[in-house]
């Protein structure tokens, strides 16, 4: 019985460790829509398209690492 209610409080960790992990993916991905406001405001300050989009590689490949290491 002691076994089954350990179970069970681990099942609920985990779900509540997915949960947190697609809300941290969620809230990346919407860091990376922002990207396209950005764009034009980098521009207006000069930045030139191959950094702007060196950044956002660099971004998009940190989110991508966090989603494998999961």
């Amino acid at each position: 019985l002691n076994f089954i209610n350990e179970a069970f409080k681990l099942h609920g960790k985990v779900n509540n460790l997915q949960h947190k992990l697609s809300s941290t993916i969620g809230i990346i991905d919407k860091e990376l829509k922002l990207w396209s406001s950005c764009i034009v405001e980098l521009r207006l300050m000069g930045q030139t398209d191959e950094n702007i989009l060196f950044e956002k590689k660099v971004f998009k490949d940190a989110k991508d690492n966090f989603s494998k290491s999961w």
